[in-house]
């Protein structure tokens, strides 16, 4: 068992599988804390062989979750708060699964609250904070005065980011008029050189994120879902709308990240329409791969078709421009020099790279202008000085491998110099937006690390 006198803690939650690279990243982030004091412990949804962090296993989603964790006095929560996360839990499986009841909330939150005071917390990660369970980590956190930051993986691969607030539009990136700024400044020739090695071997040996089926010439995708030849094809990259901040309309977060387009589903209507009244134009359509559309009861409407396991780069060769809300899929698509229409907000937003429509009756206009390639040579030059900025001093790397200039030693050496100067602030939240903290008083401790019932 822990002891509380034992060196701070740094608690993270983390909600997808711990592969390489990733699992080599968060053994060299476990060891390079332990040396500067500091215990790392991972909260996670999937096995964790191989990591030599302390690990504690939990479920990726709230939804039944007290029959996990069983705290013997949960805190009460305020019903606003508690209302919203049940109803973003739910929000994020589209209905087909209940909604978490109080209970499952409610020991959740006490319970990394418990954690955090027997591991002496002084910062925490949260694994993208729109996923509900990860809003709940940071609430918990925050509410005892105890700093956050946002981990989920890089725009390009073998990166990750770091953020304060989210990822997409809610990046600092896109937000902060100083990040802004200093994105499109000229870049050093060391930041220039890096990313034409960058892109010479994405060209030459492209990867992605997530593994993909082999690769298909452009005639041989055409001819496996009868696009025509002469067709321009349209690609149409899908998303996990909640996952990066796009809620449904009627909620209260509905149309922050898009003001146009709710969104997966909406975006991908508007653009079959378009393509129905546009001869010889076809709109090629990939979810993400965790959202099975085919399984989900959708149907894709006339003008467009599925191409739910195409090779990311199969489709970067066939097609004319990329469509997208916020995918990351765009840095890709323009690494490899492609025009792309975004319709959400996302790090790129203000930059002048992407074609982004006028409102949603300028769709047309923003699609006819990327497939003229209109100033296409400009907003790729403004691109590269972007991606400059980025794998110099935003993006970082997950191994020796990695594009990105920044490396685990470099967030490291940030949270050293945090602890110095309190530049991580949580937020002031009141007692109202999260636990009620009558009664307060020292925690009890947690038993072994590998128990998450705790009992009286």
């Amino acid at each position: 068992m822990a002891s509380s006198d034992g060196p701070a803690g740094v608690l993270l939650v983390y909600l997808d599988f711990f592969r390489d690279p990733q699992r080599s990243f968060f053994n060299e982030l476990h060891d390079r804390l332990l040396h500067e004091g500091l215990r790392l412990t991972i909260l996670a949804s999937a096995p964790a062989e191989g990591v030599r962090a302390e690990v504690i296993p939990i479920p990726f989603s709230l939804i039944g979750l007290s029959e996990h964790i069983r705290l013997p006095h949960p805190p009460a929560l305020a019903r606003p708060r508690l209302e919203e996360w049940k109803l973003r839990e739910r929000l994020w499986y589209r209905g087909t699964r209940p909604e978490p009841g109080d209970a499952d909330v409610r020991n959740f939150y006490g319970y990394v609250r418990l954690l955090a005071r027997q591991r002496r917390a002084v910062l925490g990660f949260s694994w993208n904070r729109f996923i509900p369970l990860s809003d709940v980590f940071r609430a918990s956190l925050e509410d005892l005065g105890i700093p956050t930051l946002d981990l989920e993986h890089g725009f390009l691969p073998g990166t990750i980011m770091c953020e304060t607030d989210g990822m997409a539009g809610f990046s600092l990136l896109a937000r902060y008029p100083a990040l802004h700024f200093a994105a499109r400044a000229t870049p050093t020739e060391e930041a220039r050189l890096r990313v034409e090695r960058f892109r010479e071997h994405f060209r030459r040996a492209p990867v992605t994120k997530r593994a993909q089926r082999p690769a298909v010439a452009p005639r041989e995708l055409r001819a496996r879902h009868g696009v025509p030849e002469g067709h321009e094809i349209v690609f149409f990259a899908g998303q996990v709308d909640q996952g990066v901040g796009l809620w449904p309309g009627g909620t209260p977060w509905a149309r922050l990240q898009s003001p146009w387009f709710e969104g997966t589903e909406d975006a991908l209507a508007a653009l079959a329409a378009w393509a129905r009244a546009r001869p010889r134009t076809t709109v090629l359509f990939k979810p993400h791969p965790t959202d099975r559309w085919e399984n989900s009861g959708r149907s894709v409407p006339e003008g467009a078709r599925l191409v739910e396991d195409e090779n990311l780069h199969s489709l970067f060769d066939a097609s004319a421009i990329l469509v997208t809300l916020a995918s990351t899929v765009l840095f890709e698509a323009l690494t490899l020099g492609k025009p792309v229409v975004t319709l959400a907000r996302h790090q790129l937003s203000g930059q002048g790279v992407t074609y982004d429509p006028d409102g949603r009756d300028g769709l047309a206009a923003a699609l006819e202008a990327a497939l003229g390639r209109c100033d296409l040579d400009e907003r790729l030059r403004r691109y590269d000085r972007f991606l400059a900025f980025a794998l110099d001093s935003y993006l970082i790397g997950l191994g020796p491998e990695s594009p990105a200039r920044l490396g685990v030693a470099d967030l490291v050496e940030f949270l050293k110099e945090c602890r110095k100067t309190p530049v991580l602030v949580p937020p002031v939240v009141g007692p109202a937006a999260g636990a009620d903290r009558s009664g307060g008083g020292p925690a009890p401790l947690l038993g072994a690390p590998e128990r998450i019932a705790v009992s009286d």
